[in-house]
């Protein structure tokens, strides 16, 4: 096997000594980038950041419970036993060709509170307040209770729509307490909503 040398000031190197060398200056680079992404926490992708919304909380006094938000919502009612939230979105009715439609982008949430005579299971409770049990019931837990969650086309829970979106609503009991949580939102903000409930 033949080496080539090259002079370099007057000293030569043999070649293969400077591309292990070389090999050693990149590789070392590569690991370094390597070992900064591992511990930077960057896959070697663009780094997508989450945009979290963040929330704020209503309580009621008279029914003792809470429930957050998304802070760009706006409160429409605060009163007796009703809270009422909607996305800043236009009014929730819009004209369309005469007729009253929904405005599809608008998110809004209703929590209803009922003080009972008797202490009630969630199902008992869904059944005393609606005549409509048509839709998809299931039960689920809020605010570690049992509830009702009982998912309905809109068209079907509000006269004179037609629109292809779900209502949700959710019965839920503490104590002597019932409380009516629903309406209409993408399922994992609704979601989050719904989790944000304690009472």
């Amino acid at each position: 096997m033949t080496i080539h040398k090259i002079s370099l000031r007057n000293q030569t190197i043999p070649t293969i000594f400077l591309f292990v060398a070389l090999a050693a200056v990149l590789f070392g680079s590569a690991l370094t980038l390597v070992l900064v992404n591992l511990l930077t926490g960057h896959a070697g992708g663009p780094v997508s950041v989450e945009n979290k919304t963040s929330f704020l909380t209503y309580r009621n006094p008279d029914f003792n419970y809470q429930i957050s938000y998304p802070s760009d919502w706006k409160v429409l009612e605060k009163q007796n036993g009703v809270f009422t939230v909607a996305s800043s979105a236009t009014a929730p009715e819009v004209a369309q060709g005469g007729s009253q439609g929904l405005n599809l982008n608008l998110s809004k949430i209703d929590v209803i509170a009922y003080e009972l005579d008797s202490n009630l299971s969630a199902q008992d409770f869904m059944l005393s307040q609606t005549s409509n049990t048509n839709g998809q019931a299931s039960t689920i837990m809020v605010g570690g209770y049992k509830a009702v969650k009982m998912e309905t086309q809109l068209a079907e829970a509000l006269d004179n729509h037609t629109d292809n979106m779900i209502y949700t609503s959710v019965f839920v009991t503490v104590g002597n307490h019932g409380f009516i949580i629903a309406g209409f939102a993408p399922a994992s903000q609704f979601n989050q909503i719904l989790d944000s409930f304690h009472a």
